[in-house]
């Protein structure tokens, strides 16, 4: 009798622990995506600075330059660090579903199931800005070119519209498991989340349909 009332409070302990985790994922997503939009900015101020040799750039804005360049070698070890720890939690939340036979349970096999998917695009979503991050301090000068900008805005455009989707996606999955788990949140909780959820689907709209035409 004990045990099974041990059970059952490490069970709604792991639960709530992931539902907490899962609150923080979307704005660490918004983190990225705004982060993306900066480094995007960057590199088309590089751009035009190339293109424009005799724009009279000072020396200072050169040096601020090269460290803001230079700012994102932290943000590619901090990115890379927080890749191990996401998969070492994949993981874990896997064996403690089997050590506590959770699994056992349909609607908590579902409930696991979402949050592996949910820490799947989320860890999609860090590749993609990562990438970004060093595919920008990579540029060269010498590489620049008209048909190279062309390029590059396409690419760009296209990560802009990934990085959307996948917080939408994400949205959706916080959206059904706290509709799956209604009876531990209260019904204006689940009305802000699907609200929010809203507001990106309205963004992905804007960003994928009306800009895809630019």
């Amino acid at each position: 009798m004990l045990a099974g009332k041990t059970f059952r409070a490490s069970s709604i302990g792991h639960a709530n622990d992931r539902r907490t985790g899962r609150k923080w994922f979307l704005p660490i997503g918004f983190c990225l995506s705004v982060g993306s939009n900066i480094l995007e900015r960057e590199h088309w101020d590089t751009v035009m600075s190339d293109q424009n040799p005799d724009a009279g750039k000072s020396d200072e804005f050169d040096v601020a330059h090269r460290l803001t360049r230079l700012a994102q070698i932290p943000m590619l070890i901090g990115l890379s660090v927080g890749m191990v720890l996401f998969l070492i939690t994949f993981f874990v939340d896997i064996y403690d579903a089997v050590a506590t036979y959770e699994f056992l349970d349909r609607k908590k096999t579902i409930l696991l199931i979402l949050n592996l998917l949910d820490m799947v695009f989320i860890a999609n979503l860090v590749v993609m800005v990562a990438n970004n991050t060093y595919n920008t301090f990579r540029l060269k000068s010498s590489a620049h070119g008209e048909g190279f900008i062309k390029e590059s805005e396409r690419a760009y455009r296209r990560m802009k519209h990934r990085i959307v989707s996948t917080i939408v996606i994400i949205s959706s999955i916080h959206v059904l498991s706290e509709l799956l788990e209604f009876s531990q949140v209260n019904a204006l909780q689940v009305a802000a989340l699907f609200g929010f959820h809203l507001i990106l689907l309205a963004t992905y709209v804007v960003t994928n349909v009306f800009r895809t035409s630019d």
